[in-house]
């Protein structure tokens, strides 16, 4: 088995493609899905608007993501050094 560098630099590992399957999350989805659609059956003319607000929304989520992705990595980094100081 190649080791976890070898996994990253073949491209075995792509934290940014991760899917969730959580079933909550997949419930709070449908929830938003619904609740966009009731919006425009009663209002169909801010299309435009309420499609600017979903691709600004997710842009942000991405952001947020790969933000605490970062900050998760450095805090899991900080943690190795901390174990390891004593022993080196």
């Amino acid at each position: 088995m190649k080791s976890i560098l070898e996994q990253f630099y073949y491209g075995n590992i792509t934290p940014c493609e991760t899917t969730v399957t959580d079933n909550r999350f997949q419930k709070i989805v449908s929830d938003i899905d619904s609740i966009e659609s009731e919006i425009l059956e009663k209002y169909p003319e801010i299309r435009k608007l309420l499609d600017q607000y979903r691709d600004k929304n997710g842009r942000l989520a991405g952001m947020e993501i790969e933000n605490a992705f970062t900050k998760g990595f450095k805090l899991g980094a900080l943690f190795m050094i901390d174990v390891f100081k004593d022993t080196v």
